[in-house]
């Protein structure tokens, strides 16, 4: 499972169960994810109701994935590795704001990887097969 954090770091913590009742931390996705004063709370600002949120993880063929929206680091980011637990996780940024994103893999269509998003709406945009860019909306 995960969740949202918003402006503290790290963020977007992993947690596991065996029994969907007790809950621990395995680890975060990222140890900070901006390096700009609000993040980094210099010079009066801070990144209060920022950051990281709404967050979807999913795993495929052997891959764990983690989506994002932040308002104010340039919108959503697309995260990856093969070990939860003690990997390393890939960034990607995916350019553009997507409002409470999920990953979906449609197996159906060969795999193909598709993000819904919207707020009230819903909208999805396809991702290019190496999940590094929207390819079209």
């Amino acid at each position: 499972m995960i969740s949202t954090t918003m402006h503290l770091a790290p963020g977007a913590p992993i947690m596991k169960s065996y029994d969907l009742v007790s809950w621990e931390i395995v680890g975060y996705v990222y140890d900070r994810l901006g390096v700009g004063d609000v993040s980094s709370l210099r010079n009066g600002q801070n990144g209060y109701g920022n950051g990281q949120w709404a967050s979807s993880l999913r795993y495929h063929d052997g891959t764990f994935y983690v989506v994002f929206n932040t308002n104010d680091l340039g919108g959503s980011f697309l995260f990856r590795t093969d070990d939860v637990e003690h990997g390393t996780w890939e960034r990607t940024p995916l350019g553009r704001g997507l409002h409470d994103p999920s990953l979906f893999f449609d197996d159906a269509d060969g795999g193909t990887p598709y993000i819904f998003y919207g707020s009230g709406a819903t909208s999805a945009v396809r991702l290019n097969d190496d999940l590094t860019a929207i390819e079209e909306d």
